[in-house]
Protein backbone atom coordinates (compact mmCIF):
# COMPACT_ATOMS: atom_id res chain seq x y z
CA UNK A 1 0.00 0.00 0.00
CA UNK A 2 1.16 3.26 -1.21
CA UNK A 3 1.35 6.52 1.06
CA UNK A 4 -0.95 8.24 -1.16
CA UNK A 5 -3.60 4.98 -1.14
CA UNK A 6 -3.13 4.95 2.87
CA UNK A 7 -4.20 8.97 2.81
CA UNK A 8 -6.74 8.19 0.80
CA UNK A 9 -8.03 5.22 3.64
CA UNK A 10 -7.17 7.62 6.65
CA UNK A 11 -9.52 10.43 4.47
CA UNK A 12 -12.38 8.00 3.92
CA UNK A 13 -12.51 6.85 7.59
CA UNK A 14 -12.69 10.15 9.13
CA UNK A 15 -15.35 10.91 5.97
CA UNK A 16 -17.69 7.52 7.26
CA UNK A 17 -17.82 8.98 10.67
CA UNK A 18 -21.45 11.26 9.58
CA UNK A 19 -22.55 11.67 12.93
CA UNK A 20 -19.15 12.87 14.07
CA UNK A 21 -18.57 11.37 17.27
CA UNK A 22 -15.21 10.09 16.59
CA UNK A 23 -16.10 6.27 16.44
CA UNK A 24 -16.98 4.10 13.25
CA UNK A 25 -20.33 2.28 13.96
CA UNK A 26 -20.91 -1.16 11.29
CA UNK A 27 -23.08 0.97 9.07
CA UNK A 28 -20.14 3.78 8.71
CA UNK A 29 -18.23 1.17 7.82
CA UNK A 30 -20.37 0.16 4.94
CA UNK A 31 -20.27 3.67 3.97
CA UNK A 32 -16.15 3.32 4.49
CA UNK A 33 -15.99 0.26 2.43
CA UNK A 34 -18.23 1.75 -0.04
CA UNK A 35 -15.80 4.56 -0.31
CA UNK A 36 -12.62 2.34 -1.18
CA UNK A 37 -14.24 0.02 -3.17
CA UNK A 38 -16.11 2.06 -5.69
CA UNK A 39 -19.60 0.70 -4.70
CA UNK A 40 -18.58 -2.93 -5.39
CA UNK A 41 -19.27 -4.79 -1.51
CA UNK A 42 -22.98 -5.55 -0.21
CA UNK A 43 -24.25 -2.78 1.63
CA UNK A 44 -25.05 -5.10 4.44
CA UNK A 45 -22.28 -5.79 6.94
CA UNK A 46 -23.79 -9.80 7.90
CA UNK A 47 -23.24 -10.55 3.74
CA UNK A 48 -19.54 -9.05 3.82
CA UNK A 49 -17.08 -11.29 3.14
CA UNK A 50 -15.31 -12.57 6.33
CA UNK A 51 -12.18 -10.83 6.09
CA UNK A 52 -13.87 -7.62 5.40
CA UNK A 53 -15.95 -8.59 8.90
CA UNK A 54 -12.52 -9.71 10.67
CA UNK A 55 -10.83 -5.98 10.06
CA UNK A 56 -13.82 -4.56 11.83
CA UNK A 57 -13.67 -6.77 14.50
CA UNK A 58 -9.77 -6.10 15.06
CA UNK A 59 -10.24 -2.01 14.35
CA UNK A 60 -12.89 -2.20 17.22
CA UNK A 61 -11.35 -4.69 19.83
CA UNK A 62 -8.40 -2.65 19.77
CA UNK A 63 -9.54 -0.17 22.02
CA UNK A 64 -7.57 -1.94 25.01
CA UNK A 65 -4.17 -0.68 23.22
CA UNK A 66 -5.63 2.99 23.39
CA UNK A 67 -6.66 3.42 26.91
CA UNK A 68 -6.46 0.16 29.57
CA UNK A 69 -9.36 -1.59 30.53
CA UNK A 70 -11.93 0.36 28.04
CA UNK A 71 -14.72 -1.42 27.45
CA UNK A 72 -15.35 -0.48 23.69
CA UNK A 73 -15.31 -4.16 22.23
CA UNK A 74 -18.10 -5.49 24.97
CA UNK A 75 -21.65 -5.35 23.57
CA UNK A 76 -22.79 -4.56 20.35
CA UNK A 77 -23.34 -0.84 21.02
CA UNK A 78 -19.74 -0.45 22.08
CA UNK A 79 -18.50 -2.19 18.86
CA UNK A 80 -17.13 0.47 17.07
CA UNK A 81 -13.92 1.76 16.00
CA UNK A 82 -12.18 4.67 17.55
CA UNK A 83 -10.70 7.56 15.36
CA UNK A 84 -9.55 9.63 18.12
CA UNK A 85 -10.98 12.75 16.96
CA UNK A 86 -11.96 13.24 20.51
CA UNK A 87 -8.88 12.64 22.32
CA UNK A 88 -5.65 15.05 23.36
CA UNK A 89 -3.44 12.50 24.17
CA UNK A 90 -0.20 12.23 21.73
CA UNK A 91 0.09 8.62 23.00
CA UNK A 92 -3.71 7.59 22.49
CA UNK A 93 -3.27 9.40 19.34
CA UNK A 94 -0.62 7.24 18.16
CA UNK A 95 -2.09 3.99 19.14
CA UNK A 96 -5.21 5.66 17.10
CA UNK A 97 -2.99 5.78 14.09
CA UNK A 98 -1.16 2.46 14.09
CA UNK A 99 -4.88 0.58 14.37
CA UNK A 100 -6.03 2.45 11.79
CA UNK A 101 -3.12 1.83 9.29
CA UNK A 102 -3.40 -1.44 10.49
CA UNK A 103 -7.46 -1.75 9.22
CA UNK A 104 -6.59 -0.05 6.06
CA UNK A 105 -4.01 -2.31 5.13
CA UNK A 106 -6.63 -5.04 5.65
CA UNK A 107 -9.01 -3.46 3.65
CA UNK A 108 -6.74 -2.73 1.19
CA UNK A 109 -5.39 -6.45 0.77
CA UNK A 110 -9.24 -7.61 0.49
CA UNK A 111 -10.30 -5.49 -1.87
CA UNK A 112 -7.49 -6.94 -4.20
CA UNK A 113 -8.13 -10.10 -3.26
CA UNK A 114 -11.79 -10.45 -3.23
CA UNK A 115 -12.58 -7.37 -6.43
CA UNK A 116 -9.14 -7.57 -8.60
CA UNK A 117 -9.84 -5.13 -11.34
CA UNK A 118 -9.29 -5.56 -14.79
CA UNK A 119 -5.95 -4.38 -16.18
CA UNK A 120 -5.83 -1.62 -18.42
CA UNK A 121 -5.43 -2.75 -21.98
CA UNK A 122 -1.05 -2.74 -22.62
CA UNK A 123 -1.82 -0.66 -25.83
CA UNK A 124 -3.80 1.80 -27.67
CA UNK A 125 -6.20 0.35 -30.23
CA UNK A 126 -5.35 0.13 -33.61
CA UNK A 127 -6.67 2.68 -35.56
CA UNK A 128 -7.14 2.71 -40.02
CA UNK A 129 -6.94 5.33 -41.91
CA UNK A 130 -9.93 6.54 -43.75
CA UNK A 131 -10.50 4.88 -47.26
CA UNK A 132 -9.00 7.20 -50.23
CA UNK A 133 -12.09 8.05 -52.50
CA UNK A 134 -12.83 5.52 -54.37
CA UNK A 135 -12.13 4.92 -58.02
CA UNK A 136 -13.10 3.03 -61.38
CA UNK A 137 -9.04 1.52 -61.19
CA UNK A 138 -8.86 -1.92 -59.87
CA UNK A 139 -6.96 -2.27 -56.58
CA UNK A 140 -5.53 -5.31 -57.69
CA UNK A 141 -4.70 -6.70 -61.27
CA UNK A 142 -6.61 -9.47 -62.38
CA UNK A 143 -4.83 -13.18 -61.62
CA UNK A 144 -6.31 -14.06 -65.24
CA UNK A 145 -5.76 -12.61 -68.04
CA UNK A 146 -8.67 -11.45 -69.94
CA UNK A 147 -9.91 -13.54 -72.95
CA UNK A 148 -8.36 -12.44 -76.25
CA UNK A 149 -11.44 -11.71 -78.94
CA UNK A 150 -13.76 -13.94 -80.31
CA UNK A 151 -12.06 -15.92 -83.48
CA UNK A 152 -14.18 -19.17 -85.54
CA UNK A 153 -11.46 -20.75 -85.79
CA UNK A 154 -11.70 -23.97 -83.83
CA UNK A 155 -9.05 -23.68 -80.23
CA UNK A 156 -7.93 -27.28 -81.25
CA UNK A 157 -7.35 -29.63 -84.33
CA UNK A 158 -10.16 -31.89 -85.13
CA UNK A 159 -9.54 -35.30 -83.72
CA UNK A 160 -10.81 -36.53 -87.18
CA UNK A 161 -10.68 -35.80 -90.54
CA UNK A 162 -14.17 -34.80 -92.07
CA UNK A 163 -16.08 -37.21 -93.72
CA UNK A 164 -16.03 -37.33 -97.76
CA UNK A 165 -18.93 -37.78 -99.81
CA UNK A 166 -18.72 -41.11 -101.79
CA UNK A 167 -21.03 -43.45 -103.79
CA UNK A 168 -18.51 -46.36 -102.60
CA UNK A 169 -19.03 -48.04 -99.54
CA UNK A 170 -16.61 -47.82 -96.73
CA UNK A 171 -16.26 -51.53 -96.03
CA UNK A 172 -16.89 -54.07 -98.38
CA UNK A 173 -19.65 -56.81 -98.84
CA UNK A 174 -19.33 -59.51 -96.46
CA UNK A 175 -20.91 -62.09 -98.91
CA UNK A 176 -20.80 -62.97 -102.61
CA UNK A 177 -24.57 -61.92 -104.13
CA UNK A 178 -26.71 -65.50 -104.32
CA UNK A 179 -26.27 -67.69 -107.28
CA UNK A 180 -28.31 -67.84 -109.64
CA UNK A 181 -31.98 -70.11 -108.82
CA UNK A 182 -31.93 -73.30 -110.43
CA UNK A 183 -34.57 -76.28 -109.74
CA UNK A 184 -32.39 -78.67 -108.71
CA UNK A 185 -32.10 -79.52 -105.23
CA UNK A 186 -29.16 -78.46 -102.89
CA UNK A 187 -28.30 -81.49 -101.55
CA UNK A 188 -28.86 -85.01 -102.64
CA UNK A 189 -32.15 -86.98 -101.01
CA UNK A 190 -30.65 -89.02 -97.88
CA UNK A 191 -32.75 -92.03 -99.33
CA UNK A 192 -33.06 -93.75 -102.80
CA UNK A 193 -36.18 -93.14 -104.41
CA UNK A 194 -38.86 -95.79 -103.69
CA UNK A 195 -39.37 -98.69 -105.76
CA UNK A 196 -42.07 -99.62 -107.92
CA UNK A 197 -45.02 -100.85 -105.71
CA UNK A 198 -46.00 -104.54 -105.18
CA UNK A 199 -48.51 -106.28 -103.43
CA UNK A 200 -45.86 -108.13 -101.08
CA UNK A 201 -45.77 -106.71 -98.32
CA UNK A 202 -42.40 -105.29 -97.34
CA UNK A 203 -42.02 -106.69 -93.86
CA UNK A 204 -43.74 -109.70 -92.27
CA UNK A 205 -47.09 -109.56 -90.41
CA UNK A 206 -45.72 -109.27 -86.52
CA UNK A 207 -48.88 -111.78 -85.55
CA UNK A 208 -51.25 -114.37 -87.11
CA UNK A 209 -54.48 -113.25 -88.38
CA UNK A 210 -57.35 -112.84 -86.18
CA UNK A 211 -59.36 -116.15 -85.80
CA UNK A 212 -63.57 -115.48 -87.00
Amino acid sequence: QTQAQLDRCMSDLMAADFNGDGLLSKDEYLEFLAFQSDGRLPDLYEELPFPFISAFTFGACACPLIEEGNQCCVGPENFQIELGSNLSNAEQLTQVEAILEAVCQLVDENIAEFLPRTPAPSLAPITLEPTATASDTPSVTPSVPPTREASEAPSFVPSQAPTMASDVPSIPPSAAPTQVASDAPSIAPTLAPTRVESDVPSIAPSAAPTRV
